[in-house]
């Protein structure tokens, strides 16, 4: 969006807050004397949790935020989908939890390849053999930690929705986008707007629930 003329007035870049919310807050307090700042919306799953433990501070800044519940976000990890499914109603992929390395290849038995496997918070990776999940699990692990997750790969388009929600637990605003072109490590490059109104009725399910 920065690159995007007449869209933004500022930009500013900001450390990540999980790895030190102290030198996050700084950073906030500097760029709030710069320039007003009312209400601040994360745009990243990782943010939250941080955010909420620095709520106070903002709002003696006078920022205000309004962010799920620490229940909520727990349940919202990519490791609790199958518990997200079953209070929504909504077929998601086969999955499974591998907790440690020993669990790779008996939980790989598990699947037909090509399937997927993801760091909780991060990356995925589409393997074909069992060579490459055991090469890219213990890679992702190395790097973002356990658990990860095995996912059924499922092909076709792949979209994506960010909304927002109330204080009633309401959507008052969804933008669907579609993945054009993605990273190796499935990171999207390159997307385009598109509506979809199934989708944003799914949203609209799980923000409810």
């Amino acid at each position: 969006a920065s690159y995007v003329e007449n869209l933004v007035d500022e930009v500013y870049a900001v450390p990540f807050p999980q790895n030190d919310e102290d030198k996050y807050l700084k950073r906030i307090k500097e760029i709030a004397k710069k320039t007003k700042i009312n209400v601040f919306i994360p745009c990243l799953d990782f943010e939250i949790a941080p955010l909420s433990n620095l709520e106070t501070d903002l709002k003696d800044l006078g920022i205000r935020l309004l962010l799920p519940s620490e229940k909520t976000v727990e349940l919202c990890k990519k490791e609790k989908l199958p518990r997200l499914s079953e209070l929504t109603g909504i077929d998601v992929p086969f999955t499974m939890i591998l907790r440690d390395r020993r669990e790779i290849v008996t939980s790989a038995s598990y699947f037909a390849y090509p399937f997927v496997v993801k760091a909780a918070v991060g990356d995925g990776y589409i393997v074909y053999t069992l060579e490459e999940a055991i090469v890219f699990a213990n890679r992702l692990a190395s790097h973002w930690g356990w658990p990860l997750v095995m996912q059924s790969f499922i092909k076709g388009d792949e979209l994506a929705v960010a909304a927002l929600a109330d204080q009633k637990h309401e959507m008052v605003g969804a933008v669907c986008m579609k993945k054009i072109l993605k990273s190796k490590n499935g990171n999207t490059w390159i997307g385009s707007s598109a509506k979809d109104e199934n989708l944003i009725k799914l949203t609209q399910k799980v923000i409810k629930k």
